[in-house]
């Protein structure tokens, strides 16, 4: 075992590690932030898409009428003081957006509908 130093954010932590003989070596990955996987149904509005996290609605990135590709973003939540990207799930036209900025919403609740 061998104990390093590491700085993070300013703080230090002390971290043990150990080396183990015949592991596979580590491969270099750029960390990406993980989108939440969102979930939808459909009504006469076109599908409605809903949060698939708890948390404040941060940014609205499309507004009612705009059209979308599949995977871009329309909105932020923001979650445990992440960001997140709700992505729409298809290509489609956004008929309503439900919520409003600042506003506070639970897992599963209505965020807007897509036709």
């Amino acid at each position: 075992m061998k104990t390093y130093k590491v700085k993070v954010n300013g703080k230090e932590y002390l971290v043990e590690l150990e080396e183990v003989e015949n592991a596979p070596a580590a491969t270099a990955a750029q960390p990406q932030a993980a989108t939440p996987a969102t979930s939808s149904q459909t009504t006469a509005q076109g599908e409605v898409v809903k949060a698939p996290i708890q948390g404040t609605v941060f940014k609205l990135l499309k507004q009612p009428g705009d059209t979308v590709a599949a995977g871009d973003a329309v909105m932020i939540i923001e979650a445990m003081k992440m960001e997140n990207e709700i992505p729409a799930p298809r290509a489609g036209k956004i008929t309503a957006i439900m919520v409003t900025t600042g506003q506070q919403v639970d897992n599963n609740a209505p965020l807007f509908s897509l036709m």
